[in-house]
């Protein structure tokens, strides 16, 4: 799976990313794997393992509308 990413800044307990699919469910997809792989590596690096749940919540998608849209959302 190829997807673009066009920009991203980790925060203390989110992240933020920009991204642009080519193809309809390519995003959702997409961050079912980053966010699986991301939580496995995490809790296995700080021995957390078998510790509850990582995410609490599905991921929250907003359409960029239009260039100054873009614009503002990679500022």
């Amino acid at each position: 799976m190829r997807i673009r990413i066009l920009d991203w800044v980790m925060m203390p307990n989110h992240w933020h990313i920009v991204l642009w699919p080519q193809r309809d469910g390519e995003l959702t997809g997409f961050l079912r794997w980053l966010t699986l792989t991301h939580a496995q590596r995490w809790k296995h690096a700080h021995d957390a393992v078998g510790h509850g749940q990582f995410f609490l919540g599905r991921f929250k998608g907003f359409p960029t509308q239009d260039d100054g849209h873009l614009l503002i959302a990679l500022r």
